[in-house]
């Protein structure tokens, strides 16, 4: 499993799972659902769950995983669901889809439009600002805010998970709450190396695209890589990151 599969296994999912905490009575349908893993967390406590993805390939692997799950094909802005199925489902959920979603405000609507009345919508989502690394780790910060321009000017959303609240409301939604879920970690802990070679990887990963857009330049890209490959050897090194969370419900 990749760094970025550990850390949402053993660090995130966890949490997220407590949050959601479907019920063995509850049809769920997971939007974004990637490559099923946390997807097949949700089945084994759900009655059902109906999953989403664009992508065929991952489809493929999530179905290999977890075959009770009903896997679908599709796009969250036109959901593919049967005309009965619209206002069937007691638990809408969507996690890291908004972030890269043209247009979330029309995925929400889409959610509430899926669930039941007095039915739940969940979102979960970044706030990639939110990352703090101590000691500060001045050039990958750099190279981080980097990044984060280069992700927006893409179409995306860095700070997406700041709007949940904003974009469940503005779609009718009543019963609102929100959190935060921690996702920390510091030398020492088992997890800490996953952590470290996950934003190595990101920076890396995006190092073209952040080059040829002139986000950044490739002397302050190896700057903050060097950096951070030193700050990994700090006894008090800790990396800091939530993800933002929300509920509402349908009225009625």
């Amino acid at each position: 499993m990749d760094d970025c599969g550990v850390l949402l296994r053993q660090l995130l999912d966890p949490g997220c799972l407590e949050a959601l905490s479907p019920r063995a009575d509850e049809l769920v349908l997971d939007l974004g659902c990637g490559e099923g893993e946390f997807t097949a967390r949700i089945a084994s406590r759900a009655r059902r769950v109906v999953a989403v993805d664009r992508d065929a390939r991952a489809l493929d692997l999530a179905r290999s995983r977890s075959p009770q799950v009903e896997y679908r094909l599709g796009d969250a802005h036109a959901l593919p669901l049967r005309d009965e199925e619209w206002g069937g489902f007691d638990v809408v959920h969507a996690r890291f889809l908004l972030e890269s979603a043209r247009d979330p405000a029309n995925v929400v609507v889409q959610m509430m439009r899926a669930v039941r009345r007095g039915g739940r919508v969940v979102l979960a989502d970044d706030d990639h600002e939110a990352l703090c690394l101590w000691p500060e780790c001045h050039h990958f910060s750099r190279a981080w805010a980097a990044y984060l321009r280069c992700f927006d000017s893409r179409g995306n959303d860095s700070i997406v998970g700041r709007r949940l609240v904003e974009l469940l409301a503005a779609g009718g939604a009543t019963a609102l709450r929100n959190r935060s879920l921690s996702f920390d970690v510091c030398a020492g802990d088992p997890l800490f190396a996953h952590a470290v070679e996950r934003l190595l990887g990101i920076l890396g990963g995006a190092r073209d695209v952040l080059l040829g857009g002139g986000f950044a330049t490739a002397a302050e890209l190896d700057l903050a890589r060097s950096e951070l490959a030193a700050w990994r050897l700090m006894s008090g090194a800790s990396i800091w990151y939530v993800l933002r969370w929300t509920q509402g419900r349908r009225p009625g």
